[in-house]
């Protein structure tokens, strides 16, 4: 296939070139903004690949479009896969959206709700484009040179959906051949019901601020060395909570233990808890990063489009989301941030007045 990855930084990097190595014909496409991203990968005609990929190959994997032009980037282009954080969705949707072309498949890789946050975009510029998400992005990637980028990890078992979901299997038709690990969800709601990314995130990141100021540009292995013990008690107990709005709202969902055993077991994440998965996955890379900067990445995702919208769901049933609410007011502290303003609420979903059986509907069918 055709395809453009949206995006120029760690599993942006990793997904184009082994898509190329693959043997399908893949532009990179970034922001004009982030231009100084390409300058290295145009300059080099594409990525070197470390690590076990998906391909199995590494190397140098050359790519077709190395821009930052959208004319350029999306003509002919059959699969667009976004590979950023999802707080850069929205730029990218409007710089993009008039360059579409009717009949694209376009996938957001971790989803966050795109598929229906970006509707009425569609709609404006009269584009008839597939939208679809994953629960979390496939590759744990790392960029390791202005070109090059290291695989530590491809996650297995991926839930998949298509927005309407009853065009799901259809776009996986085209995905499978890439991407065998997708599994289609049989709801869309099980697409973030199952994204673990938040609930471990959040208390590691929180219990461990002081550590992570500290560090001074160290590298620090986030999981593995902020995921005690007792910090993993705090993100079980959350994950309760997930698990009861969840049930409440009729949403198949497993736990995090159970997840991120199908996604990395192969890479040793097993044990009876969340704290013994996490110690035992060989995937965990080290980070050298701004710790204030890296802390509030994080957040500016896991909060608004990850806590917010499940304690939003939960209200809507009367669950008790006391310790998700918890974490969301000491993230706007530690950030300086109303993230509560941000959140993408059911409301800021378009599903205001709408009950849970009707908004399962309209994502099954997208007639309202």
């Amino acid at each position: 296939m055709k395809i453009t990855v949206c995006g120029a930084g760690n599993s942006a990097m990793g997904m184009a070139a082994d898509m190329a190595f693959m043997g399908h014909e893949v532009n990179m496409f970034e922001l004009s903004k982030f231009e100084a991203n390409l300058i290295p990968i145009k300059e080099q005609g594409g990525i070197i690949l470390n690590g076990p990929s998906q391909s199995g190959k590494n190397g140098f994997a050359a790519l077709a479009e190395v821009t930052s032009d959208p004319s350029i980037a999306f003509k002919g282009v059959e699969l667009i896969m976004f590979a950023l954080p999802c707080f850069g969705h929205e730029a990218f949707m409007e710089v993009i959206t008039p360059h579409l072309e009717d009949g694209q498949i376009m996938v957001f890789n971790t989803g966050y709700w795109a598929s229906i946050r970006f509707q009425q975009l569609l709609k404006k510029h009269k584009k008839k484009v597939t939208l679809a998400e994953t629960s979390l992005h496939v590759y744990l990637c790392r960029k390791t040179g202005p070109a090059e980028a290291t695989v530590d990890a491809v996650k297995q078992k991926m839930l998949f959906c298509a927005m309407p979901s009853n065009k799901t299997e259809a776009v996986l038709a085209k995905l499978k051949p890439i991407y065998p690990q997708f599994v289609a969800a049989k709801q869309f709601f099980e697409i973030h019901f199952n994204n673990f990314n938040h609930m471990v995130h959040g208390p590691i990141a929180l219990l461990n601020t002081g550590q992570i100021e500290n560090l001074n540009e160290k590298p620090y292995y986030f999981y593995r060395d902020g995921a005690t013990p007792r910090v993993c008690k705090v993100a079980e107990a959350i994950d309760k909570e997930r698990l009861a709005v969840a049930e409440a709202a009729k949403v198949e969902t497993k736990s995090i233990l159970e997840v991120q055993t199908e996604m990395y077991g192969h890479m040793g994440a097993v044990g009876d808890t969340i704290y013994e998965a996490i110690k035992g996955n060989k995937a965990d890379h080290s980070f050298n990063f701004d710790p204030a900067s890296f802390v509030f990445g994080l957040a500016k995702e896991d909060v608004p489009y990850g806590f917010i919208p499940l304690i939003s769901i939960g209200e809507k049933l009367g669950v008790d989301c006391t310790m998700m609410k918890s974490i969301v007011n000491l993230q706007c502290a530690v950030c300086d941030t109303d993230f509560w303003t941000q959140g993408m609420t059911m409301e800021k979903l378009g599903f205001n007045g709408m009950s849970i059986d009707q908004i399962k509907e309209y994502l099954e069918t997208g007639e309202k």
